[in-house]
């Protein structure tokens, strides 16, 4: 197992809890600390198209991305497992029952006390603090549900520590695999100061992040005497995307609501407004979800219409400010390539050509003033449109440090890098977890499809009776 984040270190327990007759070896670039100034540069690399924090997004010590992770939660929805929009490549191949099936065990992985996303309960339980969607075609509201966050390092150490068959090799950066025609032999760890030593496996799941996961296939792709499918697709590298921002505007709606993070009996929530899976399949539109954030000035400085009957709005109403997170719609010139400058362990640097489809920003502006409109409808609020610059938009999005796509999974190698239990296409036994296999990205964080995918590839991996031990 390389790399001791949420994916690595769930898979790795999941695994060695279920077959006591395997060893399982983690093998984790960082320590049990975040590296020292001086060892930042080893996550270097070279920003050619949107600019992009390559360095900071990632983390280099045992626990991963969990370190930084805000703890959002909220499944894929289920039109996000449909076939992607045109242009976008092949949409996930699983069903949804597939990937939700580990869900609850992703839930407890995650310590999130609740797995329910029904916004309807929170309704329920506090009326007038969610707007009432039920005569709307176009929009519903939808949840997230928060993990304390784990800190994956820290929370999980104790259980690795008292794993007996399963050992966790520290500052082991791994910088080559050992590919012998279809399998994979093991892997060459290296430490900073040079130390190499070799792991051997019969299994080997690579699990360090969207990035260093698609550097370390890409650099193994460039050996001429490689012939695994899965590492000469197309797909591998392209396809880059993470979660773009969007404030296209402001609502002027009922006082009081709470489209942003607040605590109830079932734990800590966030409502959403989210366009509902009819309108976007006839609408065209990408997915999408919209926060609410009332403007200080709050009830004292609405527009004086508002309290013209005419318009339905009676009452004390706010001014909120909208900020959507809206669904990338994927790109093959989005890429991850290799340069040819070296880190100091010898591995070739990456560079990320980002590109923003623009259908991704005008869907977002798109569905924004169809709720406007709607909730002037429905007599709920009225929307004031602000200019969006769709080209400085895409010249420099926002973005949620979420690797998606570059080794995306599918049916076949023509279209993907992974099949769909997560082996390397034309592999015998190598497999990646990990962001970087979702072949669409929905709107929702990342973090618990991983942890799902980490428990599904586990018991994959588990029930394999034709390991020996």
């Amino acid at each position: 197992m390389v790399g001791a984040g949420p994916a690595g270190l769930t898979l790795a327990l999941e695994v060695a809890r279920a077959r006591s007759d395997f060893l399982v070896v983690i093998a984790e670039a960082g320590g049990l600390e975040p590296p020292p100034p001086e060892l930042g540069d080893l996550y270097a690399g070279r920003s050619l198209g949107a600019p992009y924090p390559i360095e900071t997004s990632r983390l280099r010590y045992f626990g991963g991305t969990s370190g930084h992770w805000g703890g959002w939660c909220r499944p894929l929805d289920s039109s996000d497992l449909l076939p992607a929009p045109a242009g976008a490549g092949p949409g996930w191949p699983i069903a949804r029952s597939d990937l939700y099936s580990a869900l609850q065990a992703a839930h407890t992985w995650c310590e999130i006390p609740n797995s329910s996303y029904d916004a309807s309960e929170i309704l329920a339980r506090h009326p007038g603090r969610l707007l009432d969607l039920r005569d709307s075609a176009l929009f519903d509201n939808a949840l997230f549900r928060f993990s304390p966050p784990t800190r994956f390092g820290t929370r999980y150490r104790p259980d690795v520590e008292t794993q007996e068959n399963l050992n966790c090799v520290l500052n082991a950066a791994a910088v080559r695999l050992l590919i012998r025609d279809r399998t994979c032999e093991g892997v060459l760890i290296k430490s900073i100061n040079g130390a190499a030593r070799v792991i051997e496996a019969s299994m080997v799941v690579l699990a360090t992040g969207g990035m260093e996961t698609t550097r370390l296939l890409l650099q193994t792709a460039a050996r001429p005497d490689i012939a695994i499918d899965g590492l000469r697709s197309p797909a591998l590298g392209s396809y880059f995307a993470d979660h773009p921002g969007l404030r296209p505007g402001e609502l002027l709606a009922p006082a009081g609501l709470r489209y942003a993070r607040f605590d109830e009996q079932t734990g800590a929530v966030m409502p959403l407004i989210v366009p509902r899976p009819k309108a976007m399949q006839e609408r065209n539109w990408m997915n999408a979800c919209i926060a609410l954030n009332p403007l200080p000035a709050g009830g004292d400085d609405r527009p004086s219409y508002a309290g013209n009957p005419g318009f339905g709005l009676a009452g004390e109403h706010w001014r909120y400010r909208v900020h959507m997170i809206v669904e990338p719609h994927a790109v093959s010139e989005s890429r991850i390539t290799l340069d040819q400058q070296t880190d100091r362990l010898g591995v070739p640097r990456l560079r990320l050509d980002w590109r923003v489809s623009r259908r991704t920003i005008e869907s977002g502006v798109a569905i924004f003033a169809a709720l406007a409109r709607e909730l002037g409808r429905l007599g709920l609020g009225r929307g004031r449109i602000l200019p969006v610059d769709v080209a400085a938009e895409i010249a420099a999005p926002s973005h949620g440090f979420h690797h998606l796509g570059t080794t995306r999974m599918a049916d076949s190698p023509s279209e993907g890098v992974v099949d769909r239990n997560l082996r390397v296409h034309g592999s015998d036994n190598l497999y990646v977890v990990s962001s970087s296999v979702f072949p669409r990205f929905g709107f929702s964080n990342p973090t618990l499809t991983i942890v799902a995918l980490a428990c599904r590839a586990a018991a994959h991996l588990a029930n394999d009776r034709s390991r020996a031990a």
